[in-house]
């Protein structure tokens, strides 16, 4: 699918609070400046940097970055690979997203929320804490972990099973952490379906933007397509065809014949 898509990471540097359970709602300048924080690498599990790591505190990951003028027309959009595991993420002291699920990612559009000067923060809270809140009882219980509400959350059990590994649990950022200013449209999302009938490979793509764009084109089978937007939303779609496509065999059957489309 052909579309200028300039993409650059702006370079952030973090630092690492560690607090008692809810001791902070959110995070303030002040907060920035204590003498408790320290440098933290990310990506990486804060049990992987700091002996005294504990699933006990509440952990908050902050960094400040500065855009100019000339900036402000770009989009810039956070990626964050896995986040382990309950934690909010904070721009500019305004809570924009929670997320509990390390194994998916998470994709924020900051654009409307920055200035020149901005703040970014990502508060784990206390996953002991969360523990502690009453859950149904399971029908069958596992003699893996020891506490069996961590069914309930979407994290790995490594550290939690005794045994296995040593008891140094994911906590943190634990894979990439970007900031993309996007010069052009980028693509959010997109689904691709193929179907043949008779003699006739057809494939249904559809897509979402960032923000609206005049023309969106597919190439596929040295044929170009012009993708059609649909009336209030940044979705595009379109269908293309082919006749008597040759078919896609394992290789003890024939010949794995594929088509590229861009």
């Amino acid at each position: 699918m052909s579309m200028d898509s300039d993409k650059e990471s702006l370079p952030l540097s973090w630092r690492l609070l560690g607090t008692d359970p809810n001791q902070i709602q959110s995070l303030r300048p002040t907060h920035i400046n204590s003498t408790s924080c320290r440098p933290v690498s990310v990506p990486g599990s804060i049990f992987e940097q700091f002996q005294e790591a504990s699933e006990d505190r509440d952990w908050w990951y902050f960094c400040e970055f500065e855009l100019n003028e000339t900036e402000f027309n770009s989009s810039f959009h956070l990626i964050l690979e896995r986040l382990a595991t309950v934690c909010e993420i904070y721009v500019n002291e305004k809570l924009i997203a929670t997320h509990a699920n390390m194994f998916v990612p998470l994709r924020l559009d900051l654009s409307a929320l920055l200035t020149s000067h901005n703040y970014l923060a990502i508060c784990f809270r206390s996953l002991n804490e969360q523990l502690k809140q009453r859950k149904p009882r399971p029908r069958w219980k596992t003699n893996l972990v020891k506490n069996q509400q961590l069914r309930w959350f979407r994290t790995p059990l490594l550290g939690y099973i005794p045994g296995w590994t040593p008891a140094t649990p994911a906590i943190g950022i634990c894979g990439p952490a970007h900031l993309k200013k996007l010069n052009h449209p980028e693509i959010t999302s997109l689904q691709l379906t193929t179907c043949l009938k008779n003699n006739t490979g057809s494939i249904i793509v559809k897509c979402q933007l960032d923000r609206p764009i005049d023309k969106l084109f597919l190439t596929f089978n040295d044929r170009t397509y012009r993708l059609n937007a649909e009336i209030g939303s940044l979705s595009y779609s379109v269908q293309a065809s082919i006749d008597n496509p040759k078919r896609w065999w394992p290789h003890t059957h024939g010949e794995a014949t594929l088509y590229s489309y861009e």
